[in-house]
């Protein structure tokens, strides 16, 4: 449904030869992706932020719900809010993207400083006086699945 609602959306745009598409945003769809990638290479196709940090939550609040996972809880708006801001502060740079993205699972246990040319560190304030704050443990459960989920939403 969703690639063939591209398909005759393209094509209506071409036939009406007013608007010229070189930038698409939609929602993340293999096929839909496969196709532009294949039939349109002129257009430039980029995904709906929204899409993803929603689809992370989710995998989050499953993770949050097994007796090993609940740690999470308390950080999933907070996770939710740094992928948007990881999205809107790349400029589009792909590779920014993943090492921002990556920092958050350091940032769980309170590493601020990453193994990246890109973003060595964390911008925010010195968290050393945030005493009421919970933070993980390096080789805890939700931590393997935060990087498995990052390395699936990469």
């Amino acid at each position: 449904m969703e690639l063939e609602g591209l398909k005759r959306g393209l094509a209506y745009l071409d036939e009406a030869g007013s608007i010229d598409v070189n930038t698409l945003v939609r929602a993340r769809h293999v096929m839909s992706k496969s196709y532009v990638k294949k039939e349109r290479p002129d257009v430039n196709l980029y995904f709906d932020v929204w899409h993803v940090p929603k689809g992370i939550s989710k995998k989050l609040e499953t993770a949050a719900k097994r007796r090993d996972g609940e740690d999470i809880r308390p950080w999933i708006k907070s996770i939710v809010n740094n992928c948007y801001w990881v999205a809107a502060s790349s400029s589009g740079n792909k590779e920014m993207v993943i090492d921002k993205w990556k920092s958050v699972s350091n940032h769980l246990i309170n590493v601020h400083n990453h193994e990246s040319s890109l973003f060595p560190q964390c911008i925010h304030k010195d968290l050393s006086e945030e005493a009421d704050r919970e933070w993980m443990k390096e080789g805890n459960y939700i931590i393997d699945q935060f990087n498995l989920i990052s390395y699936i939403s990469e």
